[in-house]
């Protein structure tokens, strides 16, 4: 009876220790991702575009050559999103129409006088696969029912300059030039509720301005796939 009463406190002293060395490797494993991702966040291009306060201005290229300056659209509502036409989350919304039908409903009733104004941005390095030329660009907007701008952002500047981390990213200015929202297209990442349960955040935000109403500035995080940024 006595030794097993002393096999069993040695099974319950090693299991003891086994927990214990287990709990300081998860520990140590946390405190290495965490010291690991604060280093990449220090590392990284430090952005300005802080939610609540004036979007720092960027002059981009589209796809048949002509220069756009943010400044130039003060006075009137703008959506920046980012896109990689091969990313499959922006397949999904474009195969839907989301951002194409939102503009459409939107195009010059916001309010008197302040028009919408959506860019497109695409951040992809011209060193990697999903790259596309600005013919391939021409092409992908006129088949997608994309009449507006698609800038060319290859070097990552002013997506770094954003903080954009994924496509899509959704970026919404008002007319002032304060950035009022930064984050995701929708609350639904993988696209499985209905339409009628989907809580779209742009149309959510130009819906409100449309019916007169304030939108208090705001941010959430971005689904979607990362952005392919130059190394350079």
């Amino acid at each position: 009876m006595k030794q097993r009463k002393t096999i069993l406190y040695l099974l319950s002293a090693a299991a003891l220790l086994i927990g214990t060395f287990t709990a300081m490797e998860v520990s140590h494993a946390q405190h290495d991702s965490l010291h690991a991702r604060g280093k990449s966040q220090s590392n990284s291009h430090a952005f300005k575009a802080r939610v609540g306060k004036k979007a720092p201005n960027f002059k981009l290229v589209d796809q048949f050559g002509k220069k756009h300056q943010l400044k130039d659209y003060r006075g009137k509502t703008v959506v920046l999103e980012w896109v990689n036409p091969n990313c499959p989350f922006v397949v999904r919304h474009y195969k839907t129409g989301t951002t194409v039908n939102i503009e459409k409903r939107f195009n010059g009733k916001i309010s008197k006088g302040n028009d919408l104004v959506w860019l497109r941005i695409n951040s992809t390095s011209a060193d990697h696969r999903d790259f596309m030329s600005a013919k391939e660009t021409q092409s992908w907007a006129k088949k997608n029912g994309v009449t507006g701008p698609v800038l060319d952002d290859s070097d990552g500047k002013v997506g770094h300059l954003y903080g954009a981390k994924s496509t899509p990213n959704v970026f919404v200015i008002d007319k002032s030039g304060k950035l009022i929202f930064s984050g995701a297209m929708d609350d639904d990442p993988y696209g499985n509720k209905k339409p009628e349960m989907r809580h779209n955040y742009i149309d959510g935000i130009l819906t409100a301005w449309s019916e007169g109403n304030k939108v208090k500035p705001f941010a959430n995080d971005s689904y979607g796939c990362s952005i392919k940024y130059s190394k350079h």
